[in-house]
Order: structure tokens, then sequence, then C-alpha cells
């Protein structure tokens, strides 16, 4: 079977050497109609080669045909992904002075900036305005020693020893009051996740076109519909079938412009039933469909057979695999441990003729990160080491830092007291300079809440002194971040005496066991005998190159997929639950910013829901959902020249997979058609199926700073450059139902920054480092 390109580039969030590709096996036959470009005529009776070339680009050509004669026909369209873009390719003009290791392929920050000049990056022994080469050299020598004597490192590949993480030298100019409300919104996100996670129809809803042509997320969604919404299926039965054309597309024409108002909030529908069928049809149609293909198109009538839920049990399969309601009894009653990360870039609101004095910005939210957010415990060091900087050396960098203060601030730069913030989440009145951040207190203190009540519900407290149980790190192999994760694990033994063992998504499925009675996980602890599992707390998973073993779970394979649902199904609090796993895809983030979506999970709290609302950015879906609205902004990329004002994003966690420019209007120009009037207005747009794994987001303007990026303890290079910051927020929250929130605090900060103009930009990977916000 062909390789899915973008799994097979699918890299680690911390790790630029980790290239696990994994098979491509389709969980969902949908209903699509037929569509001609970057598409294989084949048989349903023939198998694809998994050796066979992709075949070249077709032209765009929607079929017209409404025919249901094809139905029967032997040939039919399947959907080749297209390649993916280089990691290079958007770095832009411009001299760019990198180390061979920053040359490597890597996610970036997932970020939707955009600048208009090419980049600009000086060579070390070039002299850094503001920086004299004395404090240059005094700067460097400070942060290399700062980082090897506490802890502010990375390891090395295949075991080689830790050298200093990736970092700007020094700290980057924020607005206090911008730093403040992203502080102040980690609460009502953090319940706003909560809420997303519990409400399975909104789930439900909102994925149904994202599962179709999404494998990773098809899966997960299955996982949640089974184990928390008590949907199942016995072995051997097979998965429901539903026929006939996709849900808001026309046979003739798919993807038509909707006729409803921009405003007007749109809940998915169901599939209908194509009256062209039969029930003859659908059997025989099934019963030649192969396992691992997503859909059984028509190509002449856009009709489809749709297949939902993973494929059918193999000859073989485990007896009582599925057990009903039964099955995700532990997991629903179970606490709910999220570990947040709110990620935004400041964009120009206004901007005056008469200069840069009455530019002004504000946060904008690039994504909210629910699974595996990481650099908690780098980021503080690096705050710690800026705070040191700036005080200690504060004469000698005034110039530097005030040219970074005037770039964001205009006008109103150099006011404000030097901070002496402690890093109290509570404090608002956050002063100027570097606060501390407070992550390796908060994120430890709130997985020693969900520990403590699991033990309480267990009404074992005295197991906690006689071999208490632990905390399970799910990690992926080959690990570099690992100075990152200790520091949580030593954290949580310092402050709270809770053990951390740590294991792979395939050791899970090796060394643990899962009592269906009790719902208790279970692992042996060498010496210590077999110890409980209180809290699963996810460093890995997220993407679908956890798990290389593929997706058929049929016979003991699939282990990956195996170990997480033995994970999800056990009474242990999970950091992410499923739902909150997918409260976190970008389709969800995309439907929360429909007018009236976010209010309607805060129904009573106007002022709470407003506050949320503010900090998003321009969404546009690409589904059958899709709005005038949305249509609008796709017909502004292809054919006004507007490619430069979005960012076009897959279901993907940990960067690298977004298209930007050029590339995001051929991408569109590829899967959708517009039709002009004569006047030369917009008639419709019509969408293919295959965006619906996309949304489109506006591009953010931040301001730009220079900076001075170091690597391996060494100066990198010095050029104009732009960040983001990202807000750590906490919660636990009971299990059922209507659970209730236990714990709710903002949990400390990082800053991103990298060279303006890059695209791609993931901290270990060479193009990214970790900052710290310069309050003013």
């Amino acid at each position: 079977m062909r390789k899915d390109p973008r799994t097979a580039r699918t890299r680690k969030r911390d790790d630029p050497h980790y290239d696990t590709s994994t098979s491509s096996r389709a969980s969902a036959l949908v209903l699509i109609p037929a569509m001609a470009p970057r598409l294989i005529l084949t048989s349903l009776l023939l198998a694809s080669s998994p050796s066979s070339p992709p075949p070249p680009s077709a032209s765009f050509a929607p079929s017209s045909s409404s025919s249901s004669s094809a139905v029967a026909a032997a040939a039919f369209v399947a959907a080749v992904p297209p390649p993916r873009r280089g990691p290079l390719a958007a770095a832009g003009g411009g001299r760019r002075w990198r180390t061979p290791a920053a040359m490597s392929s890597s996610p970036s920050i997932d970020a939707a900036e955009a600048v208009d000049d090419p980049p600009s990056a000086t060579a070390a022994e070039e002299v850094v305005p503001g920086l004299p080469p004395a404090t240059l050299d005094r700067l460097v020598s400070y942060a290399a020693s700062y980082g090897a004597a506490r802890g502010l490192q990375v390891e090395l590949p295949s075991g080689g020893g830790h050298v200093v993480a990736p970092i700007s030298l020094l700290p980057q100019a924020y607005p206090r009051d911008q730093f403040s409300k992203a502080r102040s919104l980690a609460g009502p996100f953090n319940e706003l996740v909560d809420r997303v996670g519990r409400d399975g129809e909104f789930l439900k809803g909102t994925l149904e076109d994202v599962r179709g042509v999404d494998e990773y997320t098809g899966k997960l969604l299955d996982l949640y519909v089974e184990i928390y919404l008590g949907a199942f299926r016995e072995a051997g039965m097979a998965p429901a079938t539903t026929v006939g054309h996709r849900r808001g597309l026309a046979a003739s024409s798919w993807g038509a412009a909707s006729k409803r108002d921009a405003g007007e909030r749109r809940r998915p529908r169901g599939p209908t039933v194509g009256r062209e069928f039969v029930a003859a049809d659908v059997a025989a149609l099934r019963s030649r469909a192969r396992a691992d293909r997503r859909s059984i198109v028509a190509p002449e009538s856009g009709l489809c057979l749709l297949l939902l839920g993973p494929p059918e049990p193999q000859a073989g399969a485990r007896a009582g695999e599925r057990k009903g309601e039964e099955w995700g009894r532990h997991a629903r009653s179970a606490d709910r441990l999220g570990i947040l990360r709110s990620d935004y870039m400041l964009h120009r609101t206004s901007t005056s003729e008469e200069g840069e004095g009455e530019r002004k910005y504000a946060i904008k939210q690039v994504e909210l990160n629910t699974i595996a957010s990481s650099f908690a415990g780098l980021a503080s060091a690096v705050a710690r080491l800026h705070g040191f900087l700036t005080k200690r050396m504060e004469g000698e960098l005034e110039e530097f830092l005030e040219a970074n203060e005037r770039a964001v601030m205009g006008s109103e730069a150099g006011g404000g007291e030097a901070s002496d913030d402690d890093g109290d989440e509570g404090d608002d009145e956050v002063g100027r300079g570097v606060p501390e951040s407070p992550a390796m207190i908060a994120l430890p203190r709130a997985m020693s809440v969900a520990y403590d009540r699991y033990v309480r519900t267990r009404g074992d407290d005295e197991s906690r002194t006689d071999n208490p149980p632990a905390i399970l790190f799910v990690v992926q192999p080959g690990e570099t971040n690992t100075v990152d994760q200790r520091a949580l694990e030593f954290a949580l033994w310092d402050e709270h005496s809770i053990p951390v063992t740590r294991m792979s998504l395939a050791e899970v499925h090796a060394r643990t066991a899962l009592d269906e009675s009790t719902g208790r996980l279970t692992f042996v602890d060498g010496a210590a005998g077999e110890r409980e599992v209180a809290v699963v707390y996810f460093r890995a998973g997220y993407a679908p190159s956890d798990y290389p073993s593929g997706y058929d779970t049929s016979e003991g394979k699939g282990v990956e997929w195996l170990a997480r649902e033995r994970l999800e199904r056990s009474l242990a609090a999970k950091c992410p639950c499923l739902g909150y796993h997918l409260a976190g895809t970008k389709k969800v983030q995309q439907e929360l910013a429909r007018p009236g979506c976010v209010e309607r999970f805060f129904p009573d709290e106007p002022k709470t829901a407003g506050a949320v609302r503010s900090a998003f950015a321009g969404l546009y879906g690409l589904g059958a959902d899709a709005t005038r609205e949305d249509l609008e902004a796709v017909e502004d990329a292809v054919s006004r020249g507007g490619e430069g004002r979005y960012v076009l994003k897959p279901q993907r966690e940990g960067g690298g997979y977004n298209y930007y420019g050029a590339k995001l209007a051929a991408k569109l120009r590829e899967n959708c058609a517009v039709a002009e009037l004569d006047g030369g207005g917009c008639a419709s747009v019509r969408l293919g199926p295959a965006l619906s794994e996309f949304i489109l987001m506006e591009r953010l303007f931040p301001p730009r700073q220079r900076a001075v990026l170091l690597r391996n303890g060494r100066v990198e290079g010095t050029g104009t450059t732009v960040s983001e910051l990202g807000c750590f927020g906490t919660v636990v929250a009971s299990g059922g139902d209507e659970g209730t929130i236990v714990h709710n605090e903002c949990a400390g900060f990082l800053l991103r920054t990298k060279f303006e103009g890059v695209d791609e930009g993931g901290v270990a990977s060479g193009f990214a480092t970790l900052s710290s916000p310069y309050l003013c």
C-alpha cells in the first residue's frame, strides 16, 4: 500500500531525527463525488501495488453527470495525496547562517505569521546593532555556562550527551497588557476544552467530514465514540453502511456555494440516502470493497458507498473485542487532566500613516494544544536566564532592548516600572522586564491533584507510602527532549513524592495489564513488583508516526493503537483523554469560531464567551459545512491574489504540514473550482472532498524584532525575527457526563523566536529557538 506522504514526514515535536513512517490503512469508506485532480483509475477487484509511483497531476474537471448506472461499474476513482514540499522551500531569500544540524527537515512553530521582506541574518563575526562585540561575547559565555549549570539542555541523538538547548540570547519585547490577557484566558480555555470534550454530538458532527479523509483523526473519533458514547460493535459485526450523496453536496455540483448567510451557524447533518441505490447494490458494493479502501466512488454519478468506522473484522479477530456500554465504563468515570497550551501571535490591529508610533498589536490565537504540550521545563529555565542577563548586564543591553521595544510599542515605549514578578499566575499587575514562569510548580501541582484524587477514589491512602501508584509518561522511542520531560518527573518526586515511569506505546502494550472488573492499570516495576498507574501523561501519540504498526488491530496487530485503547479504557486519569485530544484539532478550533458556537458552551457567561472570541483569528471551513464567508475566503486566496493573507492547515500536530503563499493557492486550485460571472464577480466556489481535512486561517502579522539566536551554545546568527507566545493552563475535572472542574489555573508560559520569512520552525529542528518576553 502506498505510504501517505504526510505520515512519512511526520516527526517528533521535540526531535529532528525521528522519521518513522507508517503505512496508510483506511478506516472508512466515504461518500464523495468523482473528481479528476491527482486521481488514479482503478478497479475494486484489483489491489493497488505498494511500489507503484504516484501518477502525474491532472487538471481539475468535476463530473457533471448524475447517472446512477455507474454504480455497478468496475472502475472507480481513488484519491492520491499530493507530494509534500521540501523542508526549506519556504525559507525565503537573503542570507541564512545555519549549522548543518539546522538544515534538517522538521516540525514548525505551527504559526500563521507573515512578513513582507526577505529574511536577513548576520554572521557572528559581524557587529550586532546595539551589542558591542565584547558584550556579545560575555552574553554567549553566560548563556552556555548557565545552560550547563541549570539543565537548559537537550539530548543528542543516540545517547551522545547533551548540549545547550536552542535559545534566543536575549528576551523579546512584549506588551504587558497582551501578556496579561493571554494569562487571563487560560482559565476560560481550560473550561472550554472540558465542555467540548464531553459533548460527543458536537465532536462527532464537527469531525464528520474529516474522518472520511483523515484516517488518524477518524481512528481517534472511533475510539472516542466507542468508549465514551457507548456506541459499539460486537466482534464479527460489520460497521454501519450509508449510501448516498455527501451531506450538503448536489450530485451534479459538489461543494456548491452555501445559500446561508455567513453569520448563520451551521450544524453538521448526517448523510442522506440516495434514491438511486437499492439494498442489493449496497450489499454487492460492500462485499467487493477492500478493507483498506476509504471510499467506493461512482465517477459518473458522483455517488459512493460510505462505510463508517474501522474496517470490518478480519477472520480470527479477537472474540469479544467490543463489549458494548461496559467497554468504556471505567474511562467514563475516570478523572480528566488537561495540560494545555494556547499559542498566540501579536497581530497588527491598526497602523497610522504617520509611522510606527501609532502601530498597535493584539494577541490572536494560532492554535490550542491539548496533547504533549512541551517545553514548560526548558522555557522556565530560559526565563530565569534572561532575567539574570537583563539585570546583571542592564547598562550594556539598554540600547538593544529599547530598539525592540520601539518596534512593538511605538510611541508608548519606555513606560512602566521594572518587574519583580515572582510568577504568581493570579497577579495581573505584571511589572516591566522578564517575568518568571511558574510552569514547573503549576504543572506538577495539577498532576498531583489528579493523582491524589485517584488514590482517594481507590480508598487506599496508605498506598502512597507502600509501593505507591505511579504516573506513566508515554514517550516516543529515541526521545531527545528528555531534559524537559525529566524536569517535570523530578519536580513530581521532589515536591509531591510521586514516582514516574516512562514507556513507549509499544512498551505499554507489552508491559501493562488492565483489570476489566476494576479498571486498574498495572505493570511490573522491577523489584518493587506490581505497581498501579494513577495518571497517564501523553508526550507521544499525537501523530500517525507514533503508531508505526498500523491501524489494523486484528490478531494482535496495531499494537500502538491497542495500547492507546487500553490506556483510555482504564480508571487512571488521562492527560489528555480522547475528548480533550479531539477538542484541540484544527477543525474544532475553526468550528468554535463560528458565530454562536463559543456562546453555546458558555450560555450564562457572555463576558467569558466574548473574551474567548476576541482571541480568535479569521478561521474558515473547507468541508461540506462551508458557509458563504468561507467560500469567499477561498475565492480571495485563489482568484484575487490573496494567498498571502491565509494559511492552509491540516489536522496535524507538531507542525511542518501547512501551506503558504503560492503553494497554498496551488493546493486550493487542485481541489476547488471557481465559476465567475461575466462582470468578474464570483458566482460560486466548489470545494473538493479532499479539502475537508483542512481549515483556512487568517495569516497573522507580528512585530519584527532583532535577535541573536544560539544553537549548541554558539551564535547561529542574528537578524530580524518574529515570536509566538504560548500560555500553559492546567485543568482537572471529575468523570461522568456532568463532571465538575476541581482545579483550573494558568500555569506559566513560553516564547518561541525564529527568523522572519521562515514558515517552518521547530525548536529542536534548526529553525526556531526558545525565548521569553520582556514586558514593556
